[in-house]
């Protein structure tokens, strides 16, 4: 697995993934336009475990995504690994709900 570039991920960057994670898309082709498989796997992994996201759905997105991403020892090591910090980036995600859902796509 590649090392996340944590100098790449940014507040622009920050803000791709609030809109996408916001907007309910589940397409695994959008969701690997904004980053990496394992990455991209873990944060869907990361949205299973959140109310208000639907489990199963984010839990086979993730695993399109990235196969073994929801084992428990391959997402800890995604959180061990990844720039986005889950104890950041919900609570940014639980403000950003409503504004994200009110973009016209």
């Amino acid at each position: 697995m590649p090392e996340p570039d944590a100098t790449a991920f940014g507040r622009e960057k920050e803000a791709a993934l609030l809109d996408l994670c916001a907007s309910g898309i589940l397409d695994a082709a959008e969701w690997r336009r904004h980053g990496e498989d394992f990455f991209m796997g873990g944060l869907a992994t990361l949205l299973a475990s959140v109310r208000g996201f639907d489990r199963p759905s984010y839990l086979a997105l993730a695993e399109e995504l990235h196969t073994g991403v929801t084992q428990p020892e391959v997402f800890e090591l995604w959180l061990q690994k990844s720039p986005l910090r889950p104890a950041r980036f919900l609570p940014r995600l639980e403000r950003w709900k409503p504004v994200a859902s009110n973009v016209s796509r």
